[in-house]
């Protein structure tokens, strides 16, 4: 009886060991992703730092870092939208205790300005809603600093 519960027992850990490594995803430094939204444009944004993603913190949260944040995962950064206090929820996981403080234009958020948070709990987690569709600079072929707008001759902020 006791050989049948160590076999059990091996197996059991065996499988959870599996699970756990299958439902671990490594990342990059500076990879974002989007977590529990009702779709793949919105979500509670996490940022990989060591290899280990983060949730963010909503101090200092802003429409720019939201910005920021689109573009990098390739939406358009029209009509993005900043959320904080968890709207997404809390993902269960650590919270990077970094304000960012983007004037929309970086490419990552590791190009913008930081500060130390100090508010950061469950609660204070930061979101994001981005736009699928193009903006109408993007539309009209225009890239880079196009946060305010348009014209023929390009972007202007």
């Amino acid at each position: 009886m006791a050989a049948k519960r160590t076999v059990w027992l091996t197996l059991f850990l065996v499988c959870t060991l599996l699970a756990k490594q299958a439902n671990a995803q490594a990342c990059t430094n500076g990879d974002i992703r989007l977590r529990d939204g009702p779709s793949s444009t919105e979500g509670r944004p996490e940022l990989c730092k060591g290899g280990v993603y983060y949730q963010i913190c909503d101090d200092r949260w802003s429409q720019n870092d939201a910005r920021v944040i689109c573009n990098m995962l390739g939406y358009s950064i029209f009509g993005a939208q900043a959320y904080g206090l968890s709207k997404y929820g809390s993902g269960g996981i650590a919270i990077d205790d970094t304000a960012y403080l983007c004037d929309g234009t970086e490419d990552s958020l590791g190009a913008c300005d930081t500060n130390d948070a100090n508010n950061c709990g469950t609660g204070n987690v930061a979101g994001v809603k981005c736009n699928s569709s193009p903006g109408p600079c993007e539309a009209a072929g225009h890239t880079g600093c196009c946060v305010s707008g348009c014209n023929a001759g390009g972007c202007y902020c």
